[in-house]
């Protein structure tokens, strides 16, 4: 088959653009600090909740 490409040829790599990796990472750290504010958030709840 001349004028073809072999479908796993060395050297090309299929990532997403840009934007989209900077994007994901914002979303990856925005969900982290949530989910340490919730746990932080959970522990300090349930520490005064045994107080009282």
């Amino acid at each position: 088959m001349l004028g073809q490409r072999p479908a796993l040829d060395e050297g090309t790599e299929i990532s997403p653009p840009p934007a989209a990796t900077e994007r994901a990472e914002t979303v990856f750290e925005t969900m982290g600090l949530i989910l340490v504010l919730l746990i932080v958030l959970a522990a300090a709840w349930i520490l005064i909740r045994n107080r009282i």
